[in-house]
């Protein structure tokens, strides 16, 4: 089912600026619609069905607010894997910027990245931990995940007295914003005050130690341990599809080759975090960004290195 542009902008006039938009942002709106399934109108614009997952009742909002188009899954997809799907460009219904109803004239407002906010408390609290540090305990987790004792050192990982390790997670500017906790039996938790960030080991963005390697960003911190074990220059995201402001903001200025490393998991969820952070990736810094995966079956980057196979583009 389709719905003409004219339509919605005769039900979203009173609820918004919608005669604010240019004409190519009108014209691409409508082009959005027609890709979508069971478009219903709504108060302030329209529901369908999301292209991202199994929808069988229309989870996926579009609306216009104050001259902008605004899409949101109520299922948790997010804005780039909607876009994947849909096979358009993540800047899509944003190409035409903004009309300006004084002047007649289009304007584009700049867009400012913010990196993830710092908790001082957790700098003071990774400094105890990492005083108090346990050299057993570190031991016995690069053990059992199946890395070095190195890797985990570069990552800034400590053991703590209660058999637990802690790493810190970092925004995009180097500050920590996080504390993540795991325990032997793989449970992982936050400590009080955490914000998700990224895992950055030391000297990872060092030409001296790295010339002009490929830099991987992996899934999870024991994903990067696992690539630093094996040579590999690499950098971790908290999740997924996690961390993609940060990363824009980190690795602005980064002269070389960046991956991006998806997981094999069945239901394909962590292959369209990959996408969806690669494309916003390549959207903030203006160069091809490719999504790698495990060859075979490894579920991936640690089983798979842990083979002693290289990573490879797919």
């Amino acid at each position: 089912m389709s719905v003409k542009l004219s339509n919605y902008l005769q039900l979203v006039q009173q609820h918004s600026k919608a005669a604010e938009l240019s004409d190519e942002l009108k014209g691409n709106l409508e082009t959005l619609l027609c890709k979508l399934k069971n478009v219903r109108p709504t108060r302030n614009g329209f529901k369908a069905c999301c292209p991202s997952h199994d929808d069988g009742t229309p989870s996926l909002s579009i609306s216009i607010i104050e001259g902008r188009t605004l899409i949101h899954c109520f299922a948790g997809c997010g804005y780039h894997e909607i876009m994947c799907s849909l096979k358009l460009p993540p800047n899509f219904l944003s190409a035409g910027g903004i009309k300006n109803p004084q002047s007649g004239s289009r304007c584009n407002p700049p867009k400012t990245l913010s990196a993830t906010p710092v908790n001082p408390d957790l700098k003071m609290e990774y400094a105890y931990l990492y005083k108090q540090r346990d050299k057993k305990c570190l031991d016995a987790f690069a053990k059992s995940l199946g890395v070095t004792v190195a890797s985990l050192r570069l990552l800034g990982a400590v053991g703590s007295q209660h058999s637990s390790l802690i790493t810190p997670e970092y925004n995009g500017c180097g500050e920590i914003c996080g504390l993540q906790e795991r325990q032997l039996d793989d449970t992982k938790l936050a400590r009080k005050g955490s914000r998700r960030g990224l895992y950055l080991p030391s000297g990872w963005n060092s030409e001296e130690k790295h010339g002009n390697k490929v830099l991987y960003i992996c899934e999870g911190a024991s994903d990067t341990a696992a690539a630093l074990s094996h040579g590999f220059r690499a950098i971790g995201r908290p999740s997924s599809n996690g961390g993609k402001v940060d990363l824009a903001i980190l690795l602005k200025d980064f002269p070389f080759e960046i991956a991006v490393v998806a997981d094999n998991d069945p239901d394909r969820c962590g292959t369209k975090g990959a996408y969806e952070v690669a494309q916003f990736l390549a959207q903030e810094l203006k160069k091809e960004i490719p999504v790698c995966k495990p060859k075979g079956n490894a579920k991936d980057v640690r089983a798979y290195v842990n083979n002693q196979v290289s990573v490879g583009e797919n």
